[in-house]
């Protein structure tokens, strides 16, 4: 089942919940909006006129319905969801109601004295709020209050038996991410109407009015495939898509005619994504744990083997866990499985889950793929098998190479995994998602391009990705390399095409101690010993 908000365009107060089955027509919603709303709705519902709303004005009627229903509504998600716009929106559609703004951005003000100077005395327990209209507390900034325990008890629970039934509180708060910040008051947990970091979530066409505004990304920057990574890299958080606006905007301010490649090497670099702090916080640190950090790297592959995460963490893990949850990088879904929540927060996060890199870049892309080869582990890949005549899937080999290209680049080389799910495949095919084949981006200096498959799968649509109208133009990478791992029963070369810009390599089955790689235009083979 889900449930709908609707609202009966032109009457004020008109919200109304509806829950249907996703399976239902078109002509059995009608009637069960009808069947809801009698009084209002006085045509027959065939004749009713359904119209999506913007995400914008499907929250102020939630928000409405819920204060029309409850005392308190409680506004929780991580930075830059759009809470305090949320707020202003709400005053704006609905002036017919009293407002008392109240922001508890200072940590050592005292909450309880001012909300008393406003007219409503937790201690006293009096209200002196005119009575001829609705009246709505916005507390903004709450989780700077949250070590005033008695304050929020006194407020949501202890309020029943003296507060004025026109009173209405909305308590906003941004996730607190230091390390000693007190967890949200148990008192919050009664609290029945919750919008929560899902409910601020734009659709892409939304985005994409968002870059149309006067104040959204500058007309000589939309470019269309950027345009579209973009939207993708944010996946619906309203603050990465306003913050990137930011960046661009700042830093092309005065470029006469900026070109799509330069820009592209500026979004998809270390300077850019440090400067996403707002959203996703900042003083992060590396995983409590080795366990922790290989969990997460999985996560962040998408690898199939990486399960639900359950409850095997530790205290360390979990409050490490738990603040990464709080600052928007990483979700739990229903099932426990974890997921970072948009490519964007990957890039933010990458530093901290490889800590340890290089004290230089390699000279060439060949010499760094030798060096990612080498550092592979033959028993993490040996275990990534049931049978020892199989071959590992993509995913394990991209596990593997993330944390080598990592260890053998500098910490300013940024790696973006996973390039094609971001990517639309032509100017004309902007709204395909790609599901592609495992492919890394090497930012910074280096503006390098890898792409794998195994066994020369697509080995021509690879290729073709990188040239001048191909998926990856847009790039201008200064060099690339797809690299073709393949298995058979002797481990030797066979006769594979050559050429400048493909790798293979063999390995034999059963044996991921030691493999075979034909570099380039090479005729003979070279050796590589895998690491234990």
């Amino acid at each position: 089942m889900v449930e709908l908000f609707c609202v009966v365009v032109g009457e004020k107060g008109s919200a109304f919940p509806v829950d249907i089955d996703t399976s239902q027509s078109v002509g059995k919603l009608k009637k069960v909006i009808k069947e809801e709303n009698e009084k209002t709705i006085t045509c027959d519902a065939r004749e009713l006129q359904l119209f999506l709303a913007r995400k914008g004005d499907e929250l102020v009627e939630k928000l409405y319905y819920a204060l029309t229903k409850t005392n308190f509504v409680l506004l929780s998600a991580p930075a830059g969801s759009g809470k305090t716009s949320l707020l202003t929106l709400f005053a704006r559609r609905h002036p017919e109601l009293r407002y008392v703004p109240i922001a508890f951005d200072d940590f050592n003000a005292n909450a309880t004295d001012l909300l008393a100077g406003h007219g409503v005395d937790v201690v006293r327990k009096t209200c002196r709020i005119p009575g001829d209209k609705m009246c709505v507390f916005m507390l903004d900034d709450c989780q700077r209050q949250y070590h005033d325990i008695a304050f929020w008890t006194a407020l949501i629970k202890g309020s029943s038996s003296w507060l004025l039934p026109h009173i209405r509180f909305i308590i906003s708060a941004t996730h607190l991410l230091e390390t000693d910040a007190p967890d949200s008051p148990i008192a919050f947990g009664s609290i029945p109407w919750k919008v929560t970091r899902d409910d601020f979530l734009i659709s892409d066409e939304e985005a994409h009015q968002f870059f149309d505004f006067e104040n959204g990304l500058p007309s000589q920057l939309r470019f269309p495939t950027l345009v579209e990574v973009i939207i993708r890299e944010c996946n619906g958080h309203i603050g990465s898509l306003r913050s990137s606006c930011d960046i661009l905007f700042e830093h092309y301010s005065k470029a006469v005619a900026p070109v799509e490649d330069d820009v592209f090497v500026y979004y998809l670099s270390g300077i850019f994504v440090n400067q996403l702090t707002r959203c996703f916080g900042s003083g992060h640190t590396t995983p409590a744990s080795r366990n922790l950090q290989l969990f997460l790297i999985k996560c962040l592959v998408r690898d199939p083997t990486c399960g639900p995460l359950g409850m095997q963490l530790d205290e360390d893990e979990k409050q490490c866990f738990t603040r990464l949850m709080k600052a928007g990088i990483v979700r739990q879904d229903g099932d426990g499985y974890v997921m970072f929540v948009s490519p964007l927060a990957e890039r933010y996060y990458n530093k901290w889950l490889f800590p340890n890199r290089a004290d230089c870049n390699p000279k060439s892309l060949q010499e760094l793929i030798r060096k990612v080869i080498g550092s592979m582990s033959a028993s993490v890949l040996r275990q990534s098998v049931v049978y020892t005549d199989n071959f590992p899937k993509e995913a394990a080999f991209q596990h593997q190479f993330m944390a080598a290209l990592a260890l053998h680049t500098l910490q300013t080389c940024y790696i973006c995994p996973e390039l094609s799910r971001v990517f639309p495949d032509s100017p004309r095919q902007l709204d395909q998602r790609i599901s592609g084949e495992i492919d890394f981006y090497l930012n910074g200096s280096l503006r390098w391009g890898i792409e794998l498959l195994v066994n020369g799968d697509g080995i021509g649509e690879h290729m073709a990705r990188f040239a001048e109208d191909g998926k990856y133009a847009a790039l201008a990478v200064k060099d690339y390399a797809v690299v073709d791992l393949r298995c058979n029963q002797t481990g030797r070369i066979t006769n594979v095409i050559r050429k400048p810009e493909r790798i293979t390599v063999f390995f034999k089955a059963g044996d991921f101690s030691s493999c075979r790689c034909i570099f380039g235009l090479d005729e003979n083979p070279e050796p590589i010993i895998l690491k234990h």
